[in-house]
């Protein structure tokens, strides 16, 4: 997060610091601020998402797992050349479908982080892909 500007009036009403003097009287002060900044904004998107799911939305939306997931789970797997590594009772998986890339390794040595430089080649970014090294 970058910095924060207000109007002059609210100036007052900033965080302080309990150590460092940053200008602000401790009395008017709102306090000190966690170390986890950054952590509202997520959480306020997912209480939106809650809301607009209705009373039972989150209950049913966890009942089979993500659709979207479970598709491309059972297309990857049909074809009889990808194994998931994850899936529940019923062969369902949640939101995410995991392949087994170990057999690509002791095939042709390719390891997971280079299908993952790979897909990122082609616009496919996931929070949890390396990034890519320089030169690629």
């Amino acid at each position: 997060m970058g910095p924060i500007g207000v109007a002059e009036h609210l100036a007052a009403h900033l965080p302080t610091h309990p150590v460092i003097d940053v200008g602000v009287a401790l009395a008017e002060s709102a306090g000190t601020v966690s170390a986890a900044r950054g952590a509202a904004r997520p959480s306020c998107d997912l209480l939106a998402y809650i809301a607009m799911m209705g009373r039972d939305g989150p209950n049913a939306g966890h009942q089979g797992g993500d659709p979207h997931a479970n598709y491309i789970a059972r297309r990857l797997q049909d074809g009889g050349h990808y194994e998931l590594l994850y899936a529940g009772q019923h062969g369902l998986v949640a939101h995410e479908c995991i392949i087994d890339t170990r057999p690509f390794k002791a095939s042709a040595g390719v390891d997971v982080e280079d299908i993952a430089k790979r897909l990122i080649d082609y616009g496919f970014i996931h929070p949890r892909s390396p990034s890519p090294s320089p030169g690629r």
